[in-house]
């Protein structure tokens, strides 16, 4: 939220507003819009006070002016003007705040001060209850909600006195209208959201080359109200804008992977699946989106869009630099590249592999033997179902068991076939019904085969 900062810039202003207000009042104003004698020899000592940097007795000075001048007259619009100033310079914005309202409201008598005069002072307050909002503590919210709406309500009369108001303005109008979209959590309001976004639109028309803070507001508004498609848009943009921000590119990745997520159809579930990888591709050119997890991202990405080749060469670099994490995962889905590329040898080489990368996992093992059973290959799955067994750490400790059991059977080895289903039966994730299906067969088999001798 755009933060007022209240700087010596003030201390400067209010004494010159000392120093220089009477004489212009006197040359150019109506007799009506004239300091009294009273308020000129105030004036005066207001000078001494400030050379002496006595801020304390100024204010002092200024209230016994206030209450001795006839209300409404033109010496309580000045000296509340220089008063909200002095105020200012002790941080006391609410009482800041009541001066200038005061001068805003006398102000608008014909002579009391210029049309330029009035509209710096309501830009002037509109600050000040801004800055009032963002002290507020976290449960005033009631009050923060306060500040903001008189906040908004004098930029918005300041605009309507403003024909050439400038981006910055715009951006005030932003950040305000977004706290008031968010003062309550538990109640986001998205009118005043979209009126923000209006706003930031306005904004961006003032200038040939908008600032990026128009943009970030884009971005936020757009993440608020949930509108994926339009937050893509604005972080293309920002990205343009700053391909050195890593930001930006994470975040539109992220981005379009939401989409793909929620798209309605296939197409539209392709089209973004598609952006989301040439997005990573574009911020690895720069050095972005390099970690582990963005590799791995990128090759489920290939994988979906049917791109198998790219996967396994991103993983084959990868696995083979540790730029891509040594791990189970990571093999199988190498493996499951290959396999979707039709290459069934690669695949079963891949797993092989991962078993000398990884020597302690049994459930790599047990895949292996998956793929070389379904390529007929029964001896070398029976082996490799048997490491499985050795290496432990199993997921399905008793389908392995069963599977063992089932190979040996294909094999004709009967007598191992009926041990290790007699191991699975002590297991807790067997199917019964299966395994005693699979002893009966094995029995069966065993009996044809002695009879046979």
């Amino acid at each position: 939220m755009f933060i007022v900062k209240f700087t010596h810039g003030f201390r400067i202003c209010w004494l010159l507003l000392i120093t220089l207000l009477p004489a212009a009042c006197l040359a150019q104003q109506a007799s009506s819009a004239t300091p009294s004698e009273m308020a000129s020899e105030s004036l005066g000592k207001l000078r001494a006070l400030v050379a002496e940097n006595q801020l304390d007795e100024a204010i002092k000075l200024l209230n016994t002016g206030l209450s001795a001048a006839i209300p409404k007259s033109y010496d309580v619009a000045l000296f509340s003007r220089i008063k909200a100033q002095a105020l200012l310079q002790k941080s006391a914005y609410l009482e800041a705040a009541q001066a200038l309202e005061t001068t805003l409201e006398l102000g608008t008598q014909p002579g009391f001060f210029t049309a330029s005069e009035m509209r710096e002072q309501r830009y002037l307050l509109c600050q000040i209850y801004n800055q009032l909002a963002n002290e507020t503590k976290p449960e005033e919210t009631a009050l923060k909600a306060r500040f903001l709406d008189l906040a908004y309500q004098n930029l918005e009369t300041w605009f309507k006195t403003t024909p050439n108001a400038p981006p910055d303005a715009y951006l005030l109008a932003v950040s305000l209208l977004y706290g008031q979209a968010t003062a309550s959590p538990n109640s986001i309001n998205n009118d005043k959201l979209r009126a923000a976004k209006v706003a930031a639109t306005r904004g961006t028309y003032l200038q040939l080359k908008p600032k990026d803070s128009f943009y970030l507001w884009f971005l936020t508004i757009s993440q608020q109200l949930g509108e994926d498609i339009e937050a893509a848009e604005t972080l293309e943009l920002l990205a343009r804008n700053n391909p050195g921000n890593s930001t930006y590119w994470e975040q539109l990745f992220a981005t379009y992977v939401s989409l793909s997520l929620d798209a309605a159809d296939e197409d539209s579930m392709y089209k973004y699946q598609l952006r989301a990888v040439l997005t990573v591709e574009r911020a690895q050119a720069l050095g972005f989106l390099k970690t582990t997890s963005d590799r791995v991202n990128l090759v489920r990405l290939y994988l979906g869009l049917d791109r198998p080749r790219d996967a396994v060469r991103l993983l084959e670099a990868g696995l083979a630099d540790g730029s891509i994490e040594n791990t189970r995962a990571n093999w199988e889905i190498l493996s499951a590249a290959y396999q979707e590329a039709h290459a069934p040898d690669q695949a079963i080489d891949a797993l092989k592999r991962a078993t000398r990368a990884l020597p302690r996992e049994g459930v790599i093992e047990g895949t292996l033997a998956q793929l070389l059973y379904d390529a007929g290959r029964l001896k070398e799955a029976r082996d490799h179902l048997l490491r499985a067994i050795e290496k432990g750490n199993l997921d399905k400790p008793g389908a392995t068991h069963v599977f063992l059991a089932y190979t040996a059977y294909e094999l004709e080895d009967y007598a191992m076939a009926a041990r290790w289903a007699k191991v699975a039966e002590t297991l807790p994730d067997v199917q019964i019904n299966e395994l005693v299906r699979l002893q009966k067969a094995i029995a069966e088999g065993a009996n044809e085969n002695n009879a046979s001798k």
